[in-house]
């Protein structure tokens, strides 16, 4: 008898299968064979999820890639270092360069930028380029000097120089074609703001090497640009961030100062080749308010003395506060053949700091 209900519990349960147990007639036999099934199950289960999402990743990878080989080119307006506002700080580098090391050589040390047509000079503010070769191999100069042009650098390796011999921090670095080296340093503090010309000697040891021309510091200010509108501030400058309210539906008008090169001399009929990209883009904070899109992004040409004034209407609609920078474009090729120019980028405005915001007024 006992054999017999066996056999009808055998009978009852389905013949095994995906290499699941048969299952037993006893009843802890049976138990352990459900537990067996619920296990498969999950398992079953598991996988199917993984491959569910597996399949729904693909589907969003394949419509990203639709969507931006579909969407149109976005204007000009290259960020950096996380501000999406900004401008990437110009990398060094020297245009055109035709130095070379020779073995043997003196060591020399020339100004690349800002040149124009190979005289040396700008306003304070200004990114200067050196360029060095045939220095001591792994020579890093120990000291680095500035001097006025009639100042002979000697005295500063007195042990009281004399205060016409300025000690100059570290440079920034970056190897050149050719074995050279760039050096650079924008023209702030220690740097004097008396206008004059001036030189910039390397010592390695007790060797001295001294720029091959001056640099001729032409004003007294940093390059500057103001907003001229019925509601912003009077007497603006740029020692300070400027800050201001513009009405949605009025024009304004950009003011800019000390924007020039060394180009006295240079005959009034050759153009400067110096042109001014000014961008205005949401402020830091404020991407969602303006969403995301300039407010006008301009190339504007200075007159001889540095100085411009351009009146602009932006597009109605416009809200948010906005983040106004600039820097200088150069053609490096020269003017008609002439020795070349090289000043890109060499005057800049806002790119560090916001130092000029514009919030619209509805």
């Amino acid at each position: 008898m006992k054999r017999q209900d066996n056999f009808q519990v055998a009978q009852h349960y389905p013949q095994p299968k995906y290499g699941l147990p048969a299952v037993p007639a006893s009843f802890a036999q049976r138990k352990q064979v459900k537990f067996a099934h619920v296990w498969y199950g999950l398992g079953v289960l598991l996988i199917a999820c993984l491959l569910i999402g597996l399949a729904a990743q693909g589907y969003r990878f394949l419509t990203s890639l639709t969507a931006s080989s579909a969407a149109p080119a976005k204007p000009i307006s290259p960020p950096i270092s996380g501000s999406p506002h900004f401008w990437p700080l110009p990398e060094l580098s020297c245009p055109l360069q035709q130095t070379s090391a020779s073995p043997g050589a003196k060591p020399s040390l020339d100004f690349c930028s800002p040149t124009y047509l190979g005289q040396a000079g700008g306003p304070a503010g200004a990114r200067l380029i050196l360029l060095g070769t045939n220095f001591p191999e792994q020579g890093i100069p120990d000291h680095w000097w500035l001097t006025p042009q009639n100042v002979s650098p000697q005295i500063c390796q007195q042990a009281k120089a004399a205060e016409s011999c300025i000690a100059l921090p570290a440079p920034r670095i970056k190897a050149a074609l050719n074995n050279a080296t760039l050096y650079s340093w924008p023209w702030d503090s220690p740097f004097p703001t008396q206008k004059g010309a001036y030189m910039i000697t390397a010592q390695l040891g007790t060797q001295l090497i001294s720029s091959g021309e001056p640099f001729t510091l032409l004003t007294t200010q940093v390059p500057c640009i103001t907003i001229a509108a019925q509601s912003a501030q009077k007497n603006a400058s740029c020692a300070q961030p400027q800050n201001y309210l513009i009405p949605g539906n009025k024009p304004l008008t950009l003011t800019g100062s000390n924007w020039l090169l060394n180009w006295q001399g240079v005959s009034a009929s050759l153009p400067l080749n110096f042109q001014l990209e000014v961008l205005a883009t949401c402020a830091k904070g404020a991407q969602k308010i303006c969403g995301y899109q300039d407010l006008f992004h301009l190339t504007i040409e200075p007159n001889r003395d540095g100085s411009f004034s351009k009146t602009i209407n932006f597009p109605a609609g416009k809200k948010g506060t906005y983040s106004v920078t600039v820097r200088n474009r150069t053609d490096p090729t020269g003017l008609n053949g002439v020795q070349p120019t090289i000043a890109d980028q060499a005057l800049t405005f806002g790119l560090s700091e916001e130092m000029l915001t514009l919030t619209i007024q509805q």
